[in-house]
């Protein structure tokens, strides 16, 4: 999914498809035991890393968001209040 906010950025949350934006850098797959277990087509799933992969270099200014990639996320995204908290 897309979310543009204009000046503050264009956001891609890219679900499952890796489960970090290190997996569409290099480009790479989950590790392989993960990869059969919830994985249905890989060869289908290569095809929509490597497709990332060539946005991010096209559109630089573009934020990939895989969902397990907090890292990704930009700060104070997830639960402000509960975040700052901590």
């Amino acid at each position: 999914m897309f979310v543009n906010l204009g000046a503050k950025g264009v956001f891609f949350f890219t679900g499952d498809t890796t489960w970090s934006v290190e997996g569409f850098q290099k480009p790479a797959h989950k590790f392989s035991l993960m990869r059969s277990v919830v994985d249905a087509n890989v060869s289908e799933l290569e095809q929509e890393i490597l497709r990332v992969h060539e946005l991010m270099k096209l559109q630089q200014n573009l934020t990939i968001i895989p969902a397990h990639d907090h890292d990704a996320y930009p700060v104070n995204a997830i639960y402000p209040e509960f975040m700052e908290s901590n």
